[in-house]
């Protein structure tokens, strides 16, 4: 059984709890908990290499690194504790810049190398898409590389469609990544 905690009315809540898993909306002033999840990050970089496309703003170095991706992007982002350790995180956005009544959200999520392919990461998202509709968001999409196999079947496995393949070309013409969006 899950509990939310701290559910407003227009806001996401900030616990989600479900046995001994937690969802929890970071502040940008809980720099402890930015500093675990940076350590946990690097030390799990090999591992995560399929969820930042190589995007070098993603390789982050520093708890501001982080942060900055969050404030720029607008997104809130959820840590994922495990028995009361942080195992990974999923980060909510908007999925334009015009969507004032976030009615579309956007998802991404990584989870420690120790910990995926567990069935934790479906119960986080499938935890996270209930507080969502919840507060009337009619759309969830998420981008997965083509490569990344275990994420294209955790969608799928939640329900989502495949709706698109994306390919970002680099300025000499080389293919950068290619991507899949998922849709529910």
């Amino acid at each position: 059984m899950a509990y939310i905690i701290n559910m407003t009315n227009k806001a996401l809540p900030k616990r989600i709890i479900d046995g001994d898993i937690l969802l929890y909306k970071i502040s940008h002033k809980e720099d402890n908990i930015f500093k675990e999840l940076l350590i946990l990050y690097k030390t799990n970089r090999e591992h995560l290499s399929h969820w930042y496309h190589g995007y070098k703003e993603l390789l982050f170095k520093s708890i501001n690194d982080i942060k900055n991706h969050l404030k720029k992007n607008k997104l809130i982002c959820y840590i994922i504790y495990k028995q009361n350790k942080i195992i990974g995180c999923i980060e909510v956005g908007r999925a334009t810049k015009t969507d004032d009544k976030l009615k579309c959200r956007t998802l991404s999520y990584w989870i420690n190398k120790d910990n995926a392919r567990k069935g934790i990461m479906f119960n986080c998202l499938l935890l996270l898409e209930k507080s969502l509709l919840d507060k009337n968001v009619c759309i969830l999409r998420a981008e997965v590389d083509v490569e990344n196999l275990p994420s294209i079947k955790l969608l799928e496995e939640l329900e989502f469609k495949r709706f698109s393949i994306c390919f970002q070309i680099s300025e000499n013409g080389k293919t950068m990544c290619k991507f899949y969006t998922y849709k529910k």
